[in-house]
């Protein structure tokens, strides 16, 4: 009645920019990669988040292995039954696999990353193996999912 929305997850009107710190980091060995650039921010309206990346490495860890992933979401990714697109801004010095078409970013119910995936023209994407990542790679990105 005076004009401000309301509704069960809270309020509207009230959007909060948040820091957080995300990292480049493999899914069976995470290793500590070195950044020139490592800054993340993050806003919640309701049930609804969105994160913001930008990562500039300078050295990796040679003991980091399995698949590419970016952790340290500051919430967790509600359990929907779906993924969460993350749109890439800029991926550079990141190799691509032989014989793939792209490389895409998504967030999944429960974890508090986002996974790299390599595309094809046919078939199903498979996960983007640290090898990949080289020693000064940039990766700018932004996701929105549901708490």
């Amino acid at each position: 009645a005076n004009g401000n929305m309301v509704y069960y997850g809270g309020d509207l009107r009230k959007s909060y920019v948040q820091t957080w710190t995300p990292t480049l980091a493999g899914s069976s060995t995470a290793g500590t990669q070195t950044y020139s650039v490592q800054k993340g921010y993050w806003t919640q309206e309701g049930n609804k988040i969105t994160v913001w990346g930008y990562l500039t490495m300078t050295a990796k860890d040679g003991a980091t292995a399995g698949n590419l992933r970016i952790y340290g979401l500051p919430v967790t990714p509600a359990n929907t039954g779906m993924q969460y697109p993350a749109q890439l801004g800029e991926i550079d010095k990141l190799t691509l696999t032989a014989g793939k078409l792209g490389i895409s970013l998504q967030g999944s119910a429960g974890n508090t990353y986002l996974s790299f995936l390599d595309y094809v023209s046919a078939g199903n994407a498979s996960y983007t193996p640290v090898a990949n990542l080289a020693a000064d790679t940039t990766v700018i990105f932004t996701c929105t999912y549901l708490a």
